[in-house]
């Protein structure tokens, strides 16, 4: 997550659009359009992104183009919105879901440990092949609510993590 927030924070503050009202002025994500029109270094020195610079730009590029809007995609059956979120460049299965609410229950290998800890009460051994049961137990456990409840848990690690005695924002 801190990293996570790192890059984020940089996007935002390097290249965000700046919007001031009643006195105050706030940083807003940088439009694709912006995105798109930047150097691929640029992005990787000034926001810190790594190899995500590539992918960021190209998806940008994409959005700039012929691609659905958010509210678009949110009309869409979420399977369909799904398979067009997995035409980007770099967006995977867990990319896709985090986007797309409705389309399932987006897990990685770092918040597989984390739901794995909370279900079962331990870490797994392989992470990656605990996936598919955490999907099946956040499905059975949340039913249509379960992208939300992925979103609450990872906002709450650090009260989860006094609650259970487990510091969750460590994996």
């Amino acid at each position: 997550m801190k990293r996570s927030n790192q890059m984020m924070d940089l996007l935002m503050s390097n290249f965000g659009d700046q919007a001031s009202f009643d006195g105050k002025t706030i940083c807003y994500w940088p439009s694709a359009q912006t995105i798109a029109a930047l150097p691929v270094e640029e992005l990787k020195g000034n926001a810190k992104l790594g190899y995500r610079a590539k992918n960021l730009k190209a998806i940008a590029i994409t959005l700039t183009q012929d691609f659905p809007s958010m509210d678009e995609l949110y009309a869409m059956d979420p399977e369909e919105a799904k398979k067009k979120l997995l035409t980007l460049y770099g967006i995977g299965e867990y990319s896709a879901e985090l986007v797309m609410p409705k389309t399932g229950f987006p897990l990685d290998v770092w918040s597989a440990k984390i739901f794995n800890v909370l279900f079962y009460d331990k870490i797994p051994e392989k992470p990656r092949n605990a996936i598919p049961a955490l999907k099946v137990a956040a499905e059975q456990r949340w039913g249509n609510w379960s992208s939300y409840a992925f979103v609450y848990v990872l906002n709450d690690l650090p009260k989860l993590s006094k609650r259970i005695g487990i510091d969750l924002t460590k994996f």
